[in-house]
């Protein structure tokens, strides 16, 4: 949703959400691709782990928050963009 000079993301989450028990992403848990069954890696040929959120915040790796967002907080909203200037704009980090 548009908010003055940037993007808000406005979401209602179940109470349970927070409770669920999730796994990180990894190379391990991603498998291997359909078509050439390679496994997933970065560009270095390491093994992935995604560790940090959209906004290049830590996951939880015990069980991370479901998504591209660590939500540590009981929130409602979250800043997507924020605007430097006209016409240009930056993710927000919450």
């Amino acid at each position: 949703e548009p908010q003055g000079a940037g993007v808000t993301l406005k979401l209602k989450l179940e109470a349970d959400w927070r409770q669920r028990q999730c796994q990180p992403v990894t190379t391990e848990r991603l498998g291997r691709t359909r078509v050439s069954g390679q496994e997933f890696d970065n560009p270095d040929e390491t093994p992935i782990t995604i560790n940090t959120d959209y906004f290049g915040n830590s996951r939880n790796m015990n069980s991370p928050f479901p998504g591209p967002f660590e939500l540590v907080e009981d929130s409602d909203a979250i800043g997507i963009w924020q605007a430097k200037s006209p016409g240009e704009r930056e993710r927000s980090g919450r």
